[in-house]
């Protein structure tokens, strides 16, 4: 019997032994900043811009997700770098990532995160005021508002 994948979580027979799959299942897409985001930000798609003459397309801009707005509650994804206004960068939307940020560190490895009230921050689903859809599970904790969290990207836009 032949291995059809040997990506993945978990682990995979190797003669008489067993090998650990380490690999991140990392997923990105490229956007465009509609706003200035920094390494780490929780991004959302905005859907105010688009459809003007000149302008992208619907969805394919992005700003910092906030649950505050229903326009910016869904977080889709974790920005990989800075961006300025305009500029093409890419998102992680699936897959392990180290460098979300997270709105305190009250929350415990497994929770699940979506946008807080903060731009560009995460926090436990439970506390989300207006329950916006689930982004995120966290792994391990970095510190507050710093891009050094490390969680797990669900995709929630399937993108």
């Amino acid at each position: 019997m032949s291995v059809a994948k040997v990506d993945g979580f978990g682990v995979r027979s190797l003669g008489d032994g067993y090998v650990v799959n380490t690999e991140s299942r990392a997923r990105l897409v490229r956007m465009i900043a509609n706003a200035a985001i920094t390494l780490g930000d929780a991004v959302c798609i905005d859907v105010t811009k688009g459809g003007a003459t000149g302008e992208a397309g619907y969805g394919n801009y992005v700003v910092k997700a906030n649950q505050g707005a229903s326009a910016t509650a869904f977080a889709v994804g974790i920005a990989t770098s800075a961006a300025a206004s305009g500029d093409i960068f890419e998102i992680q939307v699936g897959g392990y990532s180290s460098i979300a940020k997270l709105l305190d560190q009250s929350d415990a490895n497994g929770d699940l995160l979506t946008a807080s009230s903060t731009d560009g921050n995460l926090t436990i689903t439970s506390e989300a005021e207006d329950g916006p859809a689930l982004a995120l599970l966290l792994v391990e904790s970095g510190n507050n508002n710093t891009a050094d969290t490390k969680v797990f990207l669900l995709n929630p836009a399937n993108l």
